[in-house]
This record gives C-alpha cells, sequence and structure tokens, in this order.
C-alpha cells in the first residue's frame, strides 16, 4: 500500500469565506436534491467536518452545538436547532445561519 503524505496549506480567511459564500449560493440556486447534497459535502468538507451520508442540516447543528467550547456559539447554535426544529426556518436558511455563524468562530487571519 502507498501511503499518501498529508500536506498543510495556508489561505486568508476572506478567501476561504469567498469559497464558502460562493458554494452556499451555488447550493441554495440549485434545483437538483443529489447535487445539493454534494454541494453541502464541499461545504462541510471545507469546514473540516465529515458528514454522514444520510445526515441532515439538523444533526449537523446538533453535533457542532455539543461539541464547542464557545458558549455564545453554542446559544445561537441552539436557537438555531430550535427554529429548524419547530418549522420557523428551511433547511437552506438553517445552513446559510450555520455557517454564519461557524465562520465567525474563526477569529486569527489565517485557518490552517
Amino acid at each position: 500500500m502507498i501511503e499518501k503524505e498529508s500536506k498543510l496549506v495556508m489561505i486568508e480567511e476572506m478567501k476561504l469565506k469567498e469559497i464558502r459564500l460562493a458554494l452556499n449560493e451555488l447550493k441554495l440556486s440549485v434545483g437538483d436534491p443529489q447535487l445539493r447534497k454534494k454541494v453541502e459535502k464541499l461545504i462541510n468538507l471545507l469546514e473540516g467536518e465529515k458528514v454522514e451520508e444520510n445526515e441532515n442540516i439538523a444533526d449537523i447543528i446538533y453535533k457542532k452545538m455539543k461539541n464547542t467550547d464557545d458558549s455564545e456559539l453554542n446559544v445561537k447554535l441552539y436557537m438555531l436547532y430550535r427554529k429548524l426544529e419547530e418549522g420557523k426556518v428551511d433547511d437552506a436558511e438553517a445552513l446559510r445561519q450555520y455557517n454564519l455563524y461557524v465562520g465567525q468562530e474563526y477569529n486569527s487571519g489565517y485557518v490552517f
């Protein structure tokens, strides 16, 4: 077996946010559900989160809410999770808000 060597790449936070925003816009504009799931996987890959094949946005929000040490982020994610569960926001809006909240989690100029 050949082992691949993993390399870290440094990218400016603004470029990362631009890529994430473009992927979110693409996800919202695509009508095909299968293509939408592929774009969502790319978004999650970009954020460094492993997503199960049939995991929905509510599960992703819940996991992030339980795993974060940031109390402010936890509150925001809890409120978003409740709104999603009560049907006050749809999946696309929940994903947009989730990415916004998680994007604010990074305070440094570069993400490794």
